[in-house]
């Protein structure tokens, strides 16, 4: 594990802004759970246990990976945005080359046009 650095990814997701905000709400998030279940009566003791099982066992690997697969995804558009600069000036370039030949081609024909229209005046 130590060769992929995976400790320095999950230090850094932790970090991450939106895992701090959900950290902090964690209290509130409870208490809506506590609140539904409630609203639940007769299912309260399978939900209950059911919420406690995940809380204890899956909270924390769940929100470690969302949280690396919403780190994973802000850099993939970061690289997105850098390269997408590079890519439109080679397009215009590109399309630049095209509007050219066809303003040329045009040029051409009206003189064609012109010289024929002169040939025939004389």
């Amino acid at each position: 594990l130590s060769k992929h650095g995976v400790a320095d990814k999950v230090s850094a997701a932790k970090d991450h802004a939106l895992v701090q905000t959900v950290s902090s709400k964690k209290e509130l998030l409870l208490a809506a759970l506590g609140l539904a279940l409630v609203f639940h009566g007769a299912q309260f003791k399978n939900l209950f246990l059911c919420s406690q099982i995940v809380a204890m066992l899956l909270y924390d690997r769940v929100t470690r990976s969302a949280s690396a697969v919403f780190a994973d995804i802000q850099t993939a558009q970061e690289k997105l945005k850098a390269d997408a600069p590079a890519a439109d000036t080679s397009s215009e370039k590109k399309d630049g080359g095209k509007d050219k030949k066809k303003k040329d081609s045009a040029k051409d024909a009206a003189k064609d046009a012109a010289k024929d229209a002169a040939k025939r005046k004389e």
